[in-house]
């Protein structure tokens, strides 16, 4: 008797990718077991509307004829690790033939649309090659295949169990057919070879993997960026819609614009800026990639209010990154980061800044809590040449704090800003008495 995790292994993870109309690959057979193999064969459909009748295949590789009666099928779908499912058993064909010749195979079709579906629980055992529930499991009915199918690539692999013999000896025979994948989508890369209907069956899947989950919206970023151009006016008009998109997917989407770089996002990205909210902390942090004097004069304005302090501190970041000036009234909300990445940008940022307040706070950070912020500062440092006293002593300051690689960067500054070639903390902290 084994346990569902025994199926479960042989899908894997896949992010999510919407169903188009291209044609799939040659579906693999599965494992051999003893003599036999099986794999299941799933239709070509129109976007967005797959065809649940599978063919399932059982094909004899063995020198002999195998005995299979009693023959039914279950099927096991994933997508991502937390969507995870089984059927309840296929019908199958009454008059399939009661054994397979060598060299031969059977098969035939059947419908999952009408199948129960069941949560995927690793309690649950496998009883005679069929998921079992003890007595005391009450596994969670989702409903049919047809209407608990998420949306996008999903993996599918059929359990094809027989009661067979060898010899005197009757067993039940369980051969797993190779996972095969519902609805996958033509290469983003390869849009401009597509047809029109395939083109726009792609960008239509484009839109629902933005309607998913963050694991769907990011799948949706990284094929909207190999698309490129031709999939900005879409991406623009779904933006524009209120509540078109999950939360997440929203980020994503804008990100996938600011990605993209094309002035015809420009109007629907500053908009999203005066809405607020996630979607517009990723336009102020990536927005000025873009190079738009249009976008930067509102990300501006929006992070002068000071209404949103981490709206103020993503701005900061990504203009000071893209060599922008920053102004002092966004130096706090830069200091007061709890992520160390954001206070370590803003030390890169600030050791380039030259007003009394930025300085301030760039002394601050050589000092940090956190080792990468202080690796980050000291780098930042020796890269822009920063020899002013309180800068070395804060440097000096920080060889108090144990890291290795931290105290190496502090170290390496110090040489470069003093001119000394001191090469321990206690040797450089006995320097740093000498400046007092």
């Amino acid at each position: 008797m084994k346990t569902l995790p025994f199926v479960l292994v042989c899908l894997g993870a896949t992010v999510a990718i919407a169903q188009t109309s291209r044609p799939v690959a040659e579906p693999k057979w599965g494992e051999r077991v003893r003599h036999c193999q099986s794999r299941v064969i799933i239709p070509d459909a129109p976007a967005g509307k797959p065809n649940l009748e599978f063919t399932v295949q059982l094909r004899n590789v063995g020198p002999d004829k195998i005995p299979v009666t009693n023959l039914r099928v279950w099927f096991l779908l994933a997508q991502g690790k937390d969507k995870v499912f089984y059927t309840a058993l296929a019908k199958t064909p009454a008059d399939l033939p009661a054994a397979i010749d060598s060299g031969d195979q059977l098969q035939f079709k059947t419908d999952l649309s009408l199948l129960d579906t069941f949560a995927y629980d690793p309690a649950i055992k496998i009883q005679d090659g069929i998921p079992t529930p003890g007595p005391d499991q009450q596994p969670k009915k989702l409903g049919a295949v047809k209407d608990t199918l998420p949306v996008g690539r999903v993996r599918v692999r059929a359990f094809v169990v027989y009661d067979t013999q060898d010899g005197n000896k009757r067993f039940v025979e369980t051969v797993p057919s190779a996972t095969a994948e519902l609805g996958a989508p033509p290469a983003a890369d390869d849009f401009a070879t597509l047809s029109e209907a395939e083109r726009k069956a792609v960008l239509e899947d484009l839109v629902r993997l933005f309607q998913g989950d963050a694991v769907a919206g990011k799948a949706a970023h990284d094929k909207a960026v190999k698309i490129g151009a031709p999939a900005v006016k879409t991406l623009v008009e779904l933006l524009e819609k209120e509540d078109a998109t999950s939360e997440h997917g929203r980020m994503w989407l804008v990100a996938s614009l600011l990605s993209i770089r094309d002035d015809r996002a420009v109007d629907a990205l500053i908009a999203e800026v005066k809405k607020g909210g996630g979607s517009a902390h990723v336009i102020a942090y990536h927005g000025p990639r873009m190079n738009n004097d249009e976008l930067n004069t509102v990300i501006r304005e929006a992070a002068a209010t000071g209404k949103d302090p981490r709206f103020t501190a993503w701005a900061a970041r990504g203009l000071g990154l893209a060599g922008g000036k920053i102004d002092d009234a966004w130096i706090d909300p830069l200091l007061k980061q709890t992520d160390p990445l954001g206070r370590s940008e803003a030390a890169t940022i600030l050791a380039g800044a030259s007003s009394a307040k930025a300085t301030a706070a760039f002394i601050k950070l050589c000092d940090d809590p956190d080792a990468s912020v202080r690796t980050a500062a000291a780098n930042a440092a020796a890269q822009k040449n920063r020899k002013e006293s309180a800068v070395i002593k804060a440097l000096i300051a920080s060889l108090k704090r144990d890291d290795a690689k931290a105290q190496k960067a502090a170290m390496g500054a110090l040489q470069k800003l003093t001119g000394e070639k001191h090469s321990t903390p206690k040797d450089w902290l006995a320097y740093g008495e000498k400046l007092k």
